[in-house]
């Protein structure tokens, strides 16, 4: 039952009717709780929750090694724009 609802589905990879078949059969997807919980996810959702900050900034300051806000403050070569100031 829970194929034939993928099945008609347009547009759909093979990978992704198979994840969401595993989350109509078992209530959640092992892959998308994998995703979740990782740290470069988590760190990259905390810097795009700031207004003005898109994913190649997020990026960025991730790959500096950067993992919280309070880090980024302190970083001396970062200079936040007025948005990213107020955000």
């Amino acid at each position: 039952q829970h194929l034939r609802a993928t099945q008609d589905l347009p547009c759909l990879g093979e990978h992704t009717k198979a994840v969401m078949e595993e989350i109509l059969g078992c209530g959640h997807s092992f892959e998308v709780d994998n995703i979740l919980s990782d740290e470069r996810y988590q760190t990259l959702k905390l810097f795009t929750s700031v207004f003005g900050v898109g994913p190649k900034t997020a990026e960025k300051w991730y790959r500096r090694g950067l993992r919280s806000f309070s880090g980024v403050l302190a970083e001396p070569s970062i200079h936040l724009n007025r948005m990213q100031q107020s955000g």
